[in-house]
């Protein structure tokens, strides 16, 4: 079972910020993180882990309200944030010691109801699902496992 190594909140406006590395890096570093918008955010929040900074129409999108996973310690080193429309917009950290089966669900939120943003962000999260599924970690066992794969032996 994983353990929750600390939880920090990022206020994110229109300047890239990412984790705080004390807190990435406390209890030996994290392995995995959990990120969830607040549901009251007048803001897409839009995100990277790739090493470049997002921008307001570049990275993935987060919702108001939405959340998401990431596994490796690198990934969430280099993760950042930005507020799409450059409003504050607060967004809550939990950052744990290891990966246990994550289960992973994409799904809009918000107002963005239009048919063409859901086919934008349905392509976009098809896209991430995809690389997510070729992170590895430091013995090139799969870091994380989607629901109906199966878990090798040895990491259960």
């Amino acid at each position: 079972m994983a353990n929750n190594l600390a939880y920090e909140n990022l206020r994110v406006d229109s300047v890239a910020i990412g984790p705080t590395a004390a807190t990435v890096l406390a209890k030996g570093g994290a392995a995995s993180a959990i990120f969830y918008l607040d549901p009251k955010a007048s803001s897409v929040v839009r995100w990277r882990s790739d090493g470049t900074d997002p921008t307001a129409t570049t990275g993935l999108p987060l919702y108001p309200g939405g959340q998401f996973a990431l596994a490796g310690v690198m990934n969430i080193r280099r993760a950042k944030f930005v507020s799409e429309s450059g409003a504050m917009a607060e967004l809550h950290a939990a950052y744990f010691d290891r990966v246990d089966v994550l289960a992973i669900q994409f799904s809009p939120q918000g107002s963005r109801e239009t048919v063409d943003g859901l086919a934008k962000i349905t392509a976009r999260l098809e896209t991430m699902l995809f690389l997510l599924r070729q992170i590895r970690n430091a013995t090139g066992k799969t870091a994380f496992e989607l629901i109906g794969d199966q878990v090798p032996a040895g990491d259960q």
